[in-house]
């Protein structure tokens, strides 16, 4: 008898839970617009950011699997994200098992349905699924994005796992470095000089205003993720960056 009452128990306990879970996106919609909550990674979360000589090997691909996955989209730009995933590691360090074996674990693991914190667009309140974003919400994804790079300005990997060997005092830049432009569709947009600007990542609104601004030539640092600048003449050239790992070859590239 105390065992019926035991399983009677846990079933009422799981139907609660599920239906807690069913009811989640309804309160959502209740409450009004979805909001986007501010970015956080947890670099490869249940798996090792590198090795145990270097901490930080793959973890530049975790980070960018994470902003794809904490914003979200269509089922499409998920597998794109886990297949960029699955090349960064591989290329990183040339182990076809390690790639593999991650490809299959964010294949499995991260998967909307489940309310875990790395789930398919963990930014958006439990329910989104698969859903492709607006262009209100790509303001949002800018945004948080900036504000993110603003705190974190050497990233979530150089912070978790700083270099052992002490570094030189890098010299403070002047504050007149750069001269603030307001923009429409632009984020962190600043003139260098009279031929150079830079901004944060823009969408095709941003393209086509740096395009009537006569910007005519764009250079992308971004590692894993592609632009685009639809309807626009821009020239688009990209060498591959990241904040904890710039080589004298990748400056004199760019």
């Amino acid at each position: 008898m105390l065992f019926m009452r035991q399983a009677t128990g846990l079933r009422r306990m799981t139907l609660l839970i599920l239906l807690v879970l069913a009811l989640a996106p309804l309160a959502a919609h209740a409450a009004g617009k979805p909001s986007l909550s501010d970015f956080t990674s947890d670099g490869c979360s249940l798996f090792p950011d590198g090795t145990i000589k270097d901490r930080q090997k793959w973890c530049e691909c975790c980070f960018q699997h994470d902003i794809a996955y904490w914003q979200g989209g269509t089922e499409e730009e998920r597998k794109k994200a886990d297949d960029e995933l699955r090349n960064c590691v591989l290329e990183r360090t040339k182990d076809k098992t390690l790639a593999e074996t991650m490809y299959v674990g964010v294949r499995a693991g991260g998967h909307p349905v489940f309310p875990n914190w790395y789930r398919w667009a963990y930014g958006w309140p439990y329910g989104r699924g698969y859903k492709p974003l607006t262009d209100a919400e790509k303001e949002q994804v800018l945004e948080r994005l900036d504000e993110y790079s603003r705190k974190h300005p050497a990233g979530y990997c150089a912070e978790k796992h700083p270099a052992r060997a002490p570094t030189a005092t890098v010299p403070q830049h002047p504050t007149n470095w750069a001269t603030a432009v307001k923009a429409e569709h632009l984020k962190n947009f600043y003139r260098l000089d009279d031929k150079v600007y830079r901004s944060a990542q823009p969408h095709n609104e941003g393209f086509r205003e740096l395009e009537r601004l006569g910007v005519r030539n764009v250079l992308s640092l971004r590692d894993y993720h592609s632009d685009e600048a639809e309807g626009t003449s821009l020239n688009l050239f990209r060498v591959k960056m990241e904040a904890g790992e710039i080589t004298d070859e990748k400056v004199i590239a760019a």
